[in-house]
């Protein structure tokens, strides 16, 4: 196959007439199932295949009604019939698929650029982008909509408590969570660079995914990259000094951070039904109040309050809109109780995640004391970059349990996590340290360690070796 037969954004728009039935090669990622339904609720014949199909993504494709099938049964035959292949980026360059694919006479392209040629330039795209909090702040942003009377579109990274992840909208505002890991084997820019943004708000900026961008300046470069296009708001947390590096290429229309009184959120007060606070804005102070705890998602709300304060809403019907909202599963999931203890579920994994993840649960539950179970599961918690930060991450809890990797790290500047030393240096902090590879021995070291006067809480993007699968949990 030519090069050119690789479709990018602007080629997909010039064909989306004639798009009729398309295929997802390796369907069942997050990001492919998900897109894949919103293709299907917007017309298109949609039919998927993957190696192996496991809930929640199998359940979640059977319920939208495509068609799935085993990838060992795509013949090129099969897959000639169709007029566009969108291609998993769990697919490797120069793989026996990669070739299959290539030799197939339709065009290829990747999940982000075909909903950005096929859907999200008719829209108007709320991008959520940064190292932490997409998934719980793009999730936000639906439900403060939807209560504002709005019918959004969105594409969520995440479980939600109820519903589908994905969802076309009959209104023109889409939410969608916008990381910057790469698009496919085939196209190596950051996805959110083919979501065609029209509002981007930045929760924050730190070097992660170091699997794909060797250093700080490189994974820099798709930020600056994305805040040069031509964007109608810009709204970004400021309490991180890489946000700032990116500001300087073009201002924010509204800025936010828990460090910086100039805008708040401020005056951030825990009350009877939940959190009281203040954000100023364009010379104006503005109270609001919402069911949500103390901790980092109050800034994640700010950022949603800001982008409604710029769409013209007013106070009091935000206010109404952000009373009762709900947070996205395995972020601060209560999940049920282990001798006693609340045992809560969260996909905190780098080192700012876990210590503001477990700032809140300080906050919530302040006469309990933290035992914390962290699984290394992504490249960049595998490797060694943050050796010493994982350290200090963990300052508020008494007691850690650490699942060692069960792979090795691939980032391309650095090692392996070690250890043995994290366990070591944890010790020296006072911290009570307990290892465990497999799920037996979690639930061993649970039941002896654990008690009514705990809370145990989970830190990992992974499955913590299957833990909530445990008949041992008493739901």
């Amino acid at each position: 196959m030519m090069k050119d037969r690789f479709l990018k954004t602007n080629e997909i728009k010039n064909i989306k007439d004639k798009v009729k039935k398309v295929f997802f090669y390796r369907i069942c990622g997050t990001g492919m199932g998900s897109a894949a339904t919103l293709l299907k609720e917007q017309g298109i014949n949609v039919h998927g295949a993957d190696t192996d199909f496991f809930p929640p993504m199998s359940s979640y494709l059977e319920r939208s009604g495509i068609p799935l099938r085993k990838i060992s049964d795509c013949t090129v035959d099969y897959l000639n019939n169709f007029d566009l292949i969108i291609v998993g980026n769990v697919v490797p360059k120069n793989s026996e698929d990669a070739k299959m694919l290539e030799s197939l006479e339709v065009p290829l392209t990747s999940f982000p650029q075909a909903l950005g040629g096929l859907l999200l330039d008719e829209k108007s795209v709320v991008g959520i982008s940064g190292t932490h909090g997409k998934t719980t702040t793009t999730y936000l942003g639906v439900q403060v909509f939807k209560k504002l009377g709005v019918d959004p579109g969105y594409l969520i990274g995440g479980v939600l408590p109820e519903g589908m992840s994905s969802h076309v909208g009959t209104s023109e505002l889409f939410f969608i969570e916008a990381d910057e890991y790469d698009t496919a084997y085939f196209e190596k820019t950051s996805k959110f660079l083919h979501y065609e943004i029209d509002h981007l708000i930045l929760t924050s900026l730190e070097f992660d995914h170091a699997d794909i961008f060797k250093d700080e300046s490189e994974m820099l470069g798709s930020f600056l990259t994305l805040v040069d296009r031509d964007l109608e708001n810009n709204i970004a947390n400021i309490d991180y000094p890489l946000v700032s590096d990116v500001l300087r290429k073009k201002e924010a229309t509204a800025m936010y951070g828990e460090d910086n009184s100039q805008f708040g959120p401020t005056n951030i007060t825990k009350t009877p039904v939940g959190t009281s606070f203040i954000l100023h804005h364009q010379n104006k102070s503005y109270q609001f109040e919402t069911n949500l705890d103390i901790g980092h998602n109050i800034l994640n709300l700010s950022s949603i309050i800001l982008l409604a304060l710029n769409l013209g809403y007013s106070e009091d019907l935000i206010n109404g809109a952000i009373k009762n909202l709900q947070l996205v599963k395995r972020r601060q999931e209560v999940v049920g109780r282990i001798n006693g203890a609340i045992l809560i579920d969260d996909f905190a994994h780098h080192p700012t995640a876990i210590e503001k993840t477990l700032g809140t649960i300080r906050s919530i539950y302040p006469n309990k004391e933290i035992i914390a179970i962290f699984e290394p599961a992504s490249s960049t918690a595998r490797s060694d970059l943050f050796q010493e930060r994982f350290i200090e991450s963990f300052k508020l809890a008494q007691s850690v349990i650490v699942i060692p990797p069960s792979r090795k790290s691939t980032v391309i500047s650095g090692g392996n996590l070690d250890i043995e030393k994290l366990a070591q240096d944890l010790v020296k902090n006072g911290k009570q340290i307990y290892l465990a590879d497999n799920l037996k021995s979690l639930e061993e070291t649970l039941l002896n360690v654990s008690n009514e006067k705990n809370v145990i809480i989970t830190l990992s993007n992974g499955k913590v070796l299957n833990l909530f699968a445990s008949e041992f949990i008493e739901k």
